[in-house]
């Protein structure tokens, strides 16, 4: 038997996995923390948790499985959040005080206790407050700079002789990638031909220092001249 907080998703857009991991693993939860007494234990209280959630996702939903117990007396809950047709499911053996370990034949108020706690795990699963559990205190920066330099990128000429060189790994990837779609976009063989014979050095500096971006590079050139000679 399942018991379930239930919101309709009618009327939203499902978003997916990463859009939900995107916006919620960015909330910063530093000033959220407790910490068990007597413990290096630390926690989110699953009200402000979903409180969190329902601003970003009001149509969100969970459901608790019903109790698994072993031969010993132990139990372990199971929680399911769903997000529109998402859904993140996570477990939590029932624990005793500030012990952090299972207990045997546990009663209701420390299996309830148990089942909140295993929510806030749920939520984790989708972003909210993950960090917490690997020991960081704040969640990591990459997305914001990689969107920067998204940004930064766009005001950038392209790569190529007389235009911008590649300095690095990163450069010759994107340069790469760059001539690729000009490949794939290409009209004509010679249009293919005249990419190579405008940007020689770019080209070599590629095959010479990062063969493995080149290789990748030339193949999409060579499906493109099959493709056109396939045409003809």
């Amino acid at each position: 038997m399942k018991t379930e907080k239930d919101t309709s998703s009618e009327g939203f857009d499902s978003p997916s996995f990463e859009e939900v991991w995107t916006v919620l693993s960015k909330v910063d939860v530093t000033a959220q923390k407790k910490q068990l007494p007597e413990s290096n234990i630390t926690y989110l209280s699953w009200t402000w948790a979903w409180d969190e959630l329902m601003k970003h996702y009001p149509y969100a939903t969970y459901s608790f499985d019903e109790d698994q117990w072993d031969h010993l007396g132990y139990c372990t809950v199971s929680c399911t959040i769903r997000i529109g047709h998402l859904e993140r499911s996570m477990w939590l053996p029932v624990m005793g005080g500030y012990s952090h370990k299972a207990v045997k034949n546990p009663d209701a108020r420390g299996r309830s206790d148990t089942r909140m706690r295993c929510l806030v795990k749920a939520m984790a699963m989708f972003g909210l407050g993950h960090y917490i559990y690997n020991g960081e205190d704040f969640p990591r920066k990459e997305d914001d700079e990689e969107i920067k330099q998204q940004e930064r990128d766009q005001n950038l000429p392209p790569f190529g002789d007389g235009k911008r060189q590649i300095e690095n790994e990163s450069d010759a990837k994107k340069a790469s990638e760059q001539f690729a779609n000009e490949f794939r976009n290409a009209e004509s063989g010679e249009h293919i031909k005249s990419l190579y014979t405008a940007n020689p050095n770019t080209f070599q500096a590629l095959e010479r220092s990062y063969p493995s971006h080149f290789a990748v590079m030339m193949q999409e050139a060579q499906a493109k001249i099959a493709a056109l000679n396939a045409a003809q």
